[in-house]
C-alpha cells in the first residue's frame, strides 16, 4: 500500500512569488536502473510497490528566497499554519535550519536538512528535526591529527559569522587542546563581508606569528577569501591553509581561478568506499545530470548528493 505523503521544500515560498523556475520530478527511491527516477528497479526500493512517488518542485538557488522575499518568517508561518505541510525538506544552510526547526517543533512538523552541517542543530533542541547528512564535528579528529603529524603548535580558525562557523568552533576547540595546540586568535568574517573587510582582516593575520590557517565557511565566501589571499601575498611558502570539507567537497563546482588561488592548500573530505554499486549509481547520475545540463561536462557527485 502506497503512503500518502505531502512534502514542501522551503522553496516554496519563492515559487508562490514567481520568482523560480520550477522542475518537476518524480521521485520514488532513487534513480532506477533505466535512468530515470522512482521506477520499479530503483535503488532503495527495488520492484515492490510499497512506496511514495512524490511531486517535487525544485528551486535554482535557495538564496533568491532570501535576497527577493522580505519576510521569510511570514512565508515559513504561510506554510505552516495556511498551507499546512506534513513536512519540511531542504533548509540548505545551518542558519536557515535554525529558524526553521524552532517553528517546525512548534508546529509538530518534521524538519528534514540534507545539507545542514551544524553540529548545534541538535535533535535534542526539537524531536521534530532530521539530520540526514554528516555533522560537522565528525571532522575535527581528521584536522586535529594533519596538525599533530606536522607538529605545529599555533592555529588561527577563520570561519563565518553564523551558525555554520559558531557550532564547529567548540568541537575544534577541544580536538587541538587534546594535542597541545593553541588558538591565539580566532578570525571570524561576516557571510556579507566585501572584498576590502576580507583583505584588511588579511593584513591583521599577516601581523601575527601564527601562519597556520583553518577555513570554514561555504565556498562562496572562501572563493573571495582565498582570493585575496593570494592577492596580499598570503599563499606562498610558509603559509598552511587547511579547509573543511563544507569547500573541499564542492571544489568541483568553483572557476578555475578560484582553484589557481588556492594552490597548496589541504583539504579534509568524508571517505566514502568505491563499490560497484556506488560506481554504477554515479554513472548513472552523471548520465542523467547531463541530460538535464549538456554544458556541464565536469559534474560529480559530491558527498551532500549522495547523503
Amino acid at each position: 500500500m502506497a503512503l500518502a505523503v505531502v512534502l514542501v521544500t522551503v522553496v516554496a515560498m519563492a515559487m508562490a512569488m514567481g520568482l523560480v523556475k520550477p522542475l518537476a520530478m518524480e521521485i520514488g527511491g532513487g534513480v532506477g536502473d533505466d535512468g530515470g527516477y522512482g521506477t520499479g528497479g530503483g535503488d532503495a526500493f527495488g520492484s515492490g510497490s510499497n512506496f511514495c512517488r512524490l511531486q517535487l518542485c525544485l528551486a535554482e538557488a535557495i538564496d533568491l528566497i532570501f535576497s527577493k522575499i522580505s519576510s521569510f518568517k511570514i512565508f515559513t508561518l504561510d506554510l505552516l499554519k495556511n498551507v499546512q505541510v506534513e513536512a519540511i525538506i531542504g533548509p540548505a544552510t545551518s542558519t536557515q535550519a535554525d529558524f526553521v526547526i524552532n517553528l517546525g517543533g512548534k508546529a509538530q512538523v518534521p524538519i528534514i536538512s540534507f545539507s545542514a552541517t551544524s553540529p548545534s542543530l541538535s535533535s535534542i533542541r526539537s524531536p521534530y528535526f532530521i539530520r540526514a547528512t554528516h555533522n560537522d564535528s565528525s571532522q575535527v579528529k581528521a584536522i586535529s591529527a594533519i596538525i599533530q603529524a606536522y607538529g605545529w603548535r599555533e592555529v588561527v580558525p577563520i570561519y563565518v559569522d553564523n551558525e555554520l562557523g559558531e557550532g564547529i568552533f567548540p568541537f575544534l576547540s577541544d580536538a587541538l587542546q587534546e594535542i597541545d595546540t593553541r588558538i591565539p586568535y580566532r578570525s571570524i568574517i561576516s557571510p556579507s563581508a566585501t572584498d576590502d573587510q576580507i583583505a584588511t582582516e588579511l593584513y591583521k593575520l599577516m601581523t601575527m606569528q601564527t601562519r597556520v590557517f583553518i577555513v570554514h565557511m561555504l565556498p562562496s565566501l572562501s572563493s573571495k577569501l582565498f582570493t585575496k589571499a593570494k592577492e596580499v601575498g598570503m599563499m606562498s611558502e610558509g603559509y598552511v591553509w587547511i579547509i573543511t570539507y563544507g569547500i573541499t567537497d564542492l571544489l568541483s563546482s568553483l572557476d578555475a581561478s578560484i582553484i589557481d588561488s588556492m594552490q597548496g592548500v589541504l583539504g579534509v573530505k568524508p571517505h566514502v568506499p568505491r563499490t560497484k554499486e556506488h560506481e554504477h549509481f554515479r554513472v548513472r547520475w552523471k548520465r542523467k545530470f547531463q541530460q538535464h545540463n549538456p554544458t556541464e561536462l565536469n559534474a560529480e557527485l559530491n558527498i551532500f548528493g549522495l547523503w
